[in-house]
């Protein structure tokens, strides 16, 4: 299904058009018989007995990777136990445990390349977690690619908000559309949205890059002000504010806390770019707005 282009440029709102990637509905029938596959066995287990605490992801990965060690295992039992596991969804934290328990096996997993069905799933959380394999998404999920190392991510829908946090290398590839603060802490790799972002893209960046083929809806690495149609303000290192004309500009703010790396927006962006930048580079449709590498 087509998006359509909002009537009003000063109002862009992913989040809105969420609902509305179609892509093609995944051709496996949900067969996973568990009794006659003892990787598949083992997988259940060992998420049945992963408890997280949603808040401290790190020691939840470490948990999950001791759980997978010792298990012998393909990544077609992988992409298998991703559909498996909408039997599972009301068990506490579960999107939070289903993400970093499919990170944990993938990462620990023989083979390079791994299939993942999300579209029975309610948006989980932190697949790709400190990823170093090739990933293919099918359906939408919410956020991915923390702490990614290498590898590449391809999402078949849309990501939820903070692509790619303090993403250090590989590629992340969203068919969709993104939510907010991309790229969060990033250091280095590449995140391309091929539709529209939400607001804060590239909050405390230090290197990598960042592309969105579509819109901007506001603050590309900043904190939110109220936008000016027509006019863009940008702060100095000193406080001071200089004016920036465009011919169009959708509402508020593109590029505060940004340390390095690149931004490119190739459809319409917001008001209020730069501010508070102190490194890196913003494009704007290929046009260079802001160079602060020699800073």
């Amino acid at each position: 299904m087509q998006i359509q282009a909002s009537p009003s440029p000063s109002k862009v709102n992913a989040r809105r058009k969420f609902g509305g990637y179609k892509g093609e509905e995944p051709k496996i029938v949900r067969q996973a018989k568990v009794e006659e596959n003892q990787a598949l066995r083992q997988m259940a287990e060992a998420f049945q007995k992963f408890n997280h605490d949603r808040y401290k992801n790190d020691a939840g990965y470490e948990k999950a990777l001791q759980l997978v060690k010792g298990m012998d295992y393909t990544s077609a039992d992988v992409t298998k136990f991703s559909i498996l596991l909408a039997d599972f969804q009301n068990e506490e934290n579960f999107k939070e445990k289903a993400g970093l328990f499919l990170s944990a096996l993938i990462n620990h997993g023989t083979e390079q390349d791994y299939l993942v069905h999300v579209r029975l799933l309610d948006e989980i959380q932190y697949l790709g977690y400190k990823n170093t394999k090739n990933i293919v998404i099918e359906g939408n999920c919410g956020q991915i690619g923390n702490e990614m190392i290498s590898g590449r991510i391809t999402v078949i829908g849309n990501s939820g908000g903070r692509l790619g946090l303090r993403m250090k290398g590989g590629k992340i590839i969203v068919k969709g559309n993104s939510g907010s603060g991309i790229g969060e802490g990033m250091e280095g790799g590449t995140i391309i949205v091929e539709k529209d972002a939400e607001y804060n893209i590239g909050p405390s960046m230090k290197g990598g890059e960042i592309i969105i083929k579509g819109d901007a809806e506001s603050g590309i690495g900043t904190r939110i002000w109220s936008g000016i149609p027509q006019v863009h303000f940008r702060c100095d290192n000193w406080g001071n504010l200089t004016t920036v004309h465009f011919e169009k500009v959708v509402d508020v703010v593109e590029g505060n806390g940004m340390k390095g790396g690149t931004i490119r927006i190739e459809g319409n962006i917001g008001s209020h770019i730069g501010c508070g930048m102190t490194g890196g580079k913003i494009y704007h449709k290929g046009r260079l707005l802001f160079d602060e590498t020699a800073l």
